[in-house]
């Protein structure tokens, strides 16, 4: 599992999944975006914001 954001508990149920996090932030810069016509743009830039996450340096 990778996590965008983390409660700095070792229990990590209430943890933000890495996926759950980058779909939600896509959607929203799509919305935004879309005001000026870059929705698709808003997507892509939500999406990949924190790619860096997937990684295991990160994760550890």
């Amino acid at each position: 599992m990778f996590y965008a954001h983390s409660t700095g508990q070792l229990n990590k149920s209430d943890w933000q999944l890495l996926s759950d996090h980058l779909k939600r932030v896509g959607e929203m810069a799509a919305q935004r975006a879309e005001r000026f016509g870059a929705g698709e743009w808003g997507m892509a830039a939500g999406l990949l914001h924190d790619l860096g996450k997937y990684s295991f340096e990160f994760q550890r």
